[in-house]
């Protein structure tokens, strides 16, 4: 009988992880991605540094197996990253729903980001909640690949309320 894994999401508005949570998300991003479109430590660190930054944390028994950077200000997704041990558990849904539940509880009228248009995991997974794809953008990635514009907007965005 497999063990039991419990997952675990730690949500963090202004995050200031520890340099050891950084490089665990570091080692993430490099399995993740190739090295030419992964993210640097300074890139991270900046993203993080941001006014509005938001860290979601997804943890398996105490091990981090996925995260996502977003922006509370802007509603950008700018990346979601889960351990390739931990792919096919729910964590990547589990990390972009508590991020979405955040953006839809601070008003933000929408969500979006770019997901390499080879990456049909991640495009299939931002579908399932709701996104759409609005176009391609050519040649957007260091490597020379294009990527997808996505976009959703949360229900009752933009209707003000009767006065």
């Amino acid at each position: 009988m497999k063990p039991k894994l419990e997952l675990s999401l730690r949500i963090e508005p202004s995050p200031c992880p520890s340099m050891d949570e950084i490089e665990s998300m570091l080692e993430i991003e490099a399995l993740c991605y190739p090295p030419e479109t992964r993210y640097s430590l300074e890139t991270i660190c900046g993203f993080l540094s941001w006014d509005g930054s938001l860290l979601v944390r997804a943890y398996m028994n105490g091990t981090l197996a996925g995260f996502q950077i977003s922006n509370l200000i802007s509603g950008q997704l700018i990346t979601l990253d889960v351990h390739p041990a931990f792919r096919r558990r729910g964590i990547g849904s589990a990390i972009l729903g508590a991020t979405l539940e955040q953006m839809r509880n601070q008003g933000l009228p929408l969500a979006q980001c770019e997901i390499a248009t080879h990456n049909k995991a991640s495009i299939e997974l931002h579908k399932k909640f709701g996104f759409r794809t609005l176009g391609r953008i050519e040649r957007y990635y260091e490597d020379g690949s294009d990527a997808q514009l996505m976009l959703l907007l949360f229900p009752g965005a933009g209707r003000r309320a009767p006065r």
